[in-house]
């Protein structure tokens, strides 16, 4: 009993689970769901070290914007889903915007193994990447445009979701 209570394992096999039930989205197409550029925002996001980075000095690449939270099993379920597809498509930027507070993200970017662009946001987000739910997907084009956005846990390494991905990049 003591290790249900005083250990991470309820959550590892709720992470475990929920990994192996991840699925490509069924519908997976690029669409203009506004205008205005994200980049028009001043939106500012801190890596583990501390440094500070604007969001519009990605202008010019097409961006991959995670919005996780350490709480979220299936954001951390699709994490290494995530750092398959940064390996199978290297062109596309990633940014992994934590939601949380500092002491929060630091200690779960500090105890985790993953090799992913963490970073804590650190201002307010406009209306156009709200969600209703975590974890959010957003993709920008490379004038900040979002060209697709999901909510919802995915397997963003299986074979159907590249060709997928790959084809909204285009």
């Amino acid at each position: 009993m003591a290790v249900l209570y005083f250990t991470d394992l309820p959550r590892w096999v709720r992470v475990q689970y929920t990994r192996m039930n991840l699925e490509s989205p069924e519908k997976m197409s690029k669409s203009q769901s506004s205008k205005s550029s994200i980049y028009n925002y001043n939106i500012t996001a801190e890596n583990i070290a501390g440094e500070q980075t604007s969001l519009s000095s990605l202008r010019g690449k097409k961006v991959f914007i995670s919005f996780w939270a350490s709480w979220c099993v299936p954001c951390i379920a699709e994490f290494s889903s995530l750092e398959e597809m940064m390996l199978r498509i290297p062109e596309l930027s990633v940014v992994m915007l934590n939601i949380e507070d500092q002491p929060t993200f630091s200690a779960f970017v500090n105890d985790s193994d993953y090799n992913l662009p963490f970073y804590l946001l650190k201002t307010p987000i406009p209306s156009e990447l709200n969600a209703a739910a975590i974890p959010a997907t957003f993709i920008l084009d490379e004038d900040g445009i979002i060209i697709y956005k999901h909510f919802g846990a995915v397997d963003w390494s299986s074979e159907t979701t590249i060709a997928k991905l790959k084809g909204i990049l285009e």
